[in-house]
């Protein structure tokens, strides 16, 4: 059954793609869904062992992407069913079954971009990679770096990711962001600090993404 839904996900989604030459915001719409579904999955995962009703908050936020997500993926021309029917199911879904589902949809959109444009699967895969160290970097960023040694390298292999990532397709995205904070994990930066800088990077990219000339 498992099988089943994922193969029509990823034909659903490949089916309605839009022509990328068309499409003036595309790029940052990419973008912002990675992020957006990125943000959801990481705090299910933070939470997968946790009984929904003990974590109601918790839940609210990952409503709130999915339905989100859902918007920016119809402004690109995908109906989005997938993400369609994880709204519809989540109340009667565990934190564990959610980040599944989401794993799912994450698979199946890459793939789908993948056979549009390397750029702009890197570009959806980019935004995941972002939000899934901002993500922690906000659940610890009270911690001292000694206090949350998994979560530091949790980050850390974020940012690597990050910086290959936009350096592997020529996103045209400027590097200097994360290339500083790159440089700064290891040299002590603190988890506040290191959560404003991710945020700066999201929000910088952002901006440059929906300057830049379409596909």
């Amino acid at each position: 059954m498992k099988t089943k839904f994922f193969t029509l996900l990823c034909y659903s989604l490949i089916l309605f793609l839009p022509k990328l030459s068309q499409a003036d915001e595309l790029k940052r719409n990419l973008f912002v869904l990675g992020v957006q579904i990125g943000g959801a999955e990481c705090i299910a995962t933070l939470f997968e062992n946790f009984p929904i009703k003990d974590k109601p908050g918790a839940f609210d936020l990952i409503k709130r992407n999915v339905t989100w997500s859902l918007d920016t993926a119809r402004a690109m021309g995908n109906p989005a069913n997938g993400l369609a029917q994880l709204k519809s199911d989540l109340g009667r879904l565990t934190f564990k079954e959610i980040r599944q589902r989401l794993m799912d949809i994450i698979v199946a959109e890459q793939a789908a971009w993948a056979s549009m444009s390397t750029q702009a699967s890197s570009l959806f895969v980019l935004g995941i990679h972002l939000e899934g160290a901002e993500c922690i970097a906000s659940e610890v960023q009270s911690f001292r770096r000694e206090e949350k040694p998994g979560s530091l390298d949790l980050i850390t292999r974020n940012v690597g990711w990050i910086k290959d990532e936009v350096r592997k397709t020529n996103l045209g995205l400027n590097t200097a962001l994360v290339d500083a904070l790159y440089k700064d994990i290891p040299s002590g930066a603190t988890f506040l600090s290191i959560y404003n800088q991710l945020g700066i990077i999201r929000e910088t990219w952002q901006s440059e993404l929906l300057s830049q000339a379409p596909f």
